[in-house]
């Protein structure tokens, strides 16, 4: 490839160079061009010389001066010409081309660990770019690859280490010159990343430092696949989201970045994190051994294990054993019988999260080889239920209340609590109407409006029935949907409405394996409850409910009436 010059001359009086015949030198943006006229055999003719080696004084500016420090002077004149280089190129055929422009890069972006995206601008009449890379500035740049595209994908770029890039563009005949170089520092992918639960707060974010970072953004999706959004900017490398529901999972992904434009991170892989919800214990049974009370709970998603806590005598709560996650129930062994104990339960991640602690939970314990009675309390709930079930409560006691459906609504919030205390409710019909007045179909009906109405209150329906009166024939106790509890000790509270008649009656009449027959819609004995339980607390009796009593002892038949339960 030649160049075409166009001439602007300058001649100079200087002495002769011997030596030098034709020189010429590219200087800046201009040639500089030394003729001489030499005489051979008495011939003048112009000569050429290669002065690419010759040695030049920086300071010369088309002065008299000597140039060229290896030139011999001689007594010659010598024409200096500065001669301006056109744009314009042609090839060894002698076709002119346009000389290839320069592109510039327009972006460095790290795209993942490794990987950088060089983007640039279009030159025209080039049809590809060349990318080349270096380590330093100044140091060699290697050629790294070809592209007809304005990007390209370095897939082998160096993490925490700078990276210059420079691009050529080209046509089928000429190369470009080099882009201006532009630099990027590639930050380390996110590592080790950890999410727990932080109780009520929502889900820690904790992940590994990253050199060079000056701090992290932090993206979320609902879903590993979906779209992540950017929900914090931070400088340590852990993070709590507290906008979030629990039993919902998330996924996060964390990129560093530097306060330096050069510097920069790369997306981490995805990582799930679950707020803990917190655990429901659903059922604590103590029928199902001796002594024993098992306490279970729904699963809790995220969960790697579970513990379990138990009331101690001094009001606090104490860890007494770790569950593994995929288990959901523990077994409490070595009870006292005829006391309750109360539990929660805390779900734990696998990176120490946990969450907030269930509602308490209580339940007695039985002992099969301890004595044990059912006071069963009728036609309630009314105005002085509460009594009873503060008695309830105060002793450690379970009792059975046969209740009547149409005072449900009225009292709502004493079938509730009887429910909590671990008190059993019985059917005791919606109207109290006596059997033998109604037909077979009226008496299924008058229980199923009892246990509808409590399945809508409590999401439980009754177990037991109770005739009123105590008054059932064999065809309907055949048809009857459950055991028939009846009672071997009457007090006959609801003939006397004393008080002291009623407690005296309950403490002498109870036995192991009796039942006994109250009412709570009287005052008299409501308000005997207290003096009641006591008593037989004092006197070694567990006081249980119907079932309770009969889990031990054979278990109760549909198609059966029990005036007792005994071993």
């Amino acid at each position: 490839m030649r160049r075409r010059r166009t001439r602007m001359v300058k001649t100079i009086s200087k002495r002769m160079i011997s030596s030098a015949v034709v020189a010429s030198l590219i200087f800046g943006g201009y040639c500089l061009i030394v003729k001489k006229n030499v005489a051979s055999n008495d011939n003048k003719y112009e000569a050429e010389i290669d002065v690419s080696s010759l040695s030049i004084d920086a300071n010369v500016k088309n002065s008299g001066k000597k140039i060229f420090s290896n030139i011999d002077d001689s007594t010659s004149e010598t024409e200096i010409s500065t001669e301006e280089v056109s744009e314009e190129t042609y090839d060894d055929n002698g076709r002119e081309h346009d000389l290839i422009g320069k592109s510039a890069i327009t972006s460095v972006d790290v795209i993942e660990s490794g990987v950088v995206r060089i983007t640039f601008s279009e030159v025209e009449g080039a049809n590809e770019y060349d990318i080349y890379a270096s380590k330093d500035r100044n140091q060699e740049y290697k050629y790294i690859g070809s592209t007809s595209d304005l990007e390209f994908v370095d897939e082998n770029a160096p993490v925490n280490k700078y990276t210059y890039y420079r691009i050529k563009a080209k046509d089928d005949s000429n190369t470009g010159k080099f882009s201006d170089a532009v630099k990027i520092l590639p930050l380390g992918v996110a590592k080790h990343i950890e999410t727990r639960t932080i109780n009520s707060k929502g889900i820690a974010i904790n992940w590994e430092d990253i050199k060079g970072a000056h701090g992290y953004i932090v993206l979320r999706a609902g879903k590993s696949t979906g779209t992540y959004k950017t929900i914090a900017d931070v400088k340590d490398s852990s993070y709590v989201d507290e906008n979030v529901a629990k039993g919902k999972a998330y996924y996060y992904k964390i990129i560093a970045y530097s306060n330096s434009s050069v510097m920069q991170g790369q997306s981490s892989r995805s990582k799930e994190g679950i707020a803990l919800r917190n655990p429901v214990i659903n059922e604590i049974s103590n029928v199902d051994g001796s002594k024993e009370l098992d306490v279970r709970w729904e699963k809790v998603r995220g969960a790697d294990s579970y513990m379990v806590y138990r009331l101690t005598e001094d009001n606090r709560y104490k860890a007494i054993a770790s569950v593994d996650g995929n288990k959901n129930h523990f077994v409490d062994k070595d009870r006292e019988g005829g006391k309750v104990y109360s539990y929660r339960v805390v779900a734990y991640d696998k990176f120490g999260g946990k969450s907030s602690a269930s509602d308490e939970v209580k339940q007695m314990a039985i002992d099969a080889d301890k004595k044990m009675v059912a006071l069963t309390y009728d036609d309630g709930p009314a105005k002085y239920t509460p009594l009873v079930l503060d008695a309830c409560e105060k002793y450690d006691a379970h009792v059975t209340f046969f209740v009547i459906g149409r005072q449900i609504d009225g009292f709502s919030d004493y079938i509730v609590r009887e429910n909590e205390l671990g008190c059993e409710i019985g059917n005791h019909t919606w109207d109290h109407e006596l059997y033998k007045y109604l037909s077979h179909s009226e008496i299924a009906r008058e229980v199923e409006k009892v246990d509808e109405a409590l399945y809508d209150l409590i999401g439980e329906e009754t177990t037991v029935t109770r005739p009123p009166g105590g008054g059932i024939d064999s065809s309907d106790l055949k048809r009857s949907k459950h055991p028939i509890i009846l009672w071997d000790v009457d007090t006959l509270d609801w003939k006397t409405k004393n008080t002291r008649k009623t407690v005296k009656a309950a403490i002498k009449g109870a036995y192991d394996g009796g039942i006994i027959l109250m009412h709570d819609l009287h005052e008299s004995t409501a308000k005997g409850a207290d003096e009641i339980m006591k008593a037989l607390k004092d006197d070694g009796y567990q006081l249980v409910t119907v079932s309770e009593m009969a889990a031990y002892r054979g278990g109760l038949k549909n198609d059966k009436k029990y005036f007792s339960i005994e071993k």
